[in-house]
Order: structure tokens, then sequence, then C-alpha cells
């Protein structure tokens, strides 16, 4: 019935945001790991990283808060070894209700054809967020 296929659907749901929990939970000091090495290996070097953002247009409700998750390991980790983080999430998903991002991130990028990569228009929007992470003037 309804109400055992809507139940089944939102364990499913709740499996995969477990199994993406136990990812992020994983991949932190892994990339922790890396930070640190590049630091050790170039102590005074200007040293800035991609945040994450999130590419799943038709989810974005659904799936933001695990994209934000490994967006913060990632600072977490990124302040630890001194290392500066470009603002993907404001380049790409921006501020607003969900059709306001929805349409920014298909301005930016091919996510509205299932293909998560940025678009020239995205590339040089990520450049600008690494331009701002830098601090140059």
């Amino acid at each position: 019935d309804h109400a055992d296929a809507v139940g089944r659907r939102a364990g499913s749901l709740s499996a995969k945001g477990n199994r993406a929990r136990a990812a992020i939970a994983a991949f932190a000091p892994r990339f922790a790991s890396i930070l640190r090495q590049l630091r050790a290996a170039a102590p005074n070097a200007d040293i800035i990283v991609t945040g994450a953002w999130n590419p799943e247009a038709n989810a974005l409700t659904r799936t933001t808060p695990l994209y934000r998750s490994v967006d913060n390991a990632m600072r977490r980790a990124a302040k630890a070894s001194r290392v500066r983080v470009a603002n993907m999430f404001a380049t790409f998903n921006g501020s607003g209700n969900v059709r306001a991002q929805k349409a920014r991130l298909c301005r930016l990028t091919f996510a509205c054809k299932d293909d998560p990569h940025p678009n020239d228009a995205g590339y040089r929007a990520m450049a600008g967020a690494f331009f701002v992470a830098s601090g140059y003037k």
C-alpha cells in the first residue's frame, strides 16, 4: 500500500544518508592528512582548495545538508593546515530559495543535463572564487 511505499522510500533515503555520513567521516581525516603533507612540503606556500558544492540540481533540498557536511569537513581540515578555501557553495548554489539555487546551478554547470561539471561561465565563477580566497588585490 501507499503508506508502506512511502515508509520504504524514507528508509532508503535515511540509509543513503547514513552511508553518505560514513563516507564523509572516512574522507575527512584523509583530506586533512593530504593538506598536512602539502603544508609540510611547502610551509610558506599559498594553498587554496575548492570547497564542495551541491551539483544535484533535482535534489537540492534533500542533498544540500550532506554536501554542506563535506564542505564543513574540508574547511576544518583547511583551517588546521593554514589552507584557504574557495567558497564553491556561494559560487554554484548561491542563496535564495531552491528554485533560485537550481537556476544558478544550471546556468553555471551542466548539472541540469546530468553532468555536474562547470561550463565556461562556471569556470569563470570558480576563478573569481579562487581570487577572493587568495586575498590578493
